[in-house]
């Protein structure tokens, strides 16, 4: 758990070694009604490298 102690919000950054990203939620999460959600990379977006915004 992540709990800012000031009067600012806090901010996070995370790294992580896979561009697979699964979360384990207590309570299902809305609007997909799972508690659990994976989030992956698209590889037709690119690596980043060389990509244009």
């Amino acid at each position: 758990m992540v709990e800012s102690v000031g009067d600012e919000p806090a901010r996070v950054v995370g790294f992580f070694p896979n561009d697979e990203l699964t979360s384990t939620f207590e309570q299902p999460l809305q609007p997909f009604g799972t508690a659990e959600l994976t989030v992956e990379s698209n590889p037709d977006e690119g690596s980043g490298e060389g990509a244009s915004e």
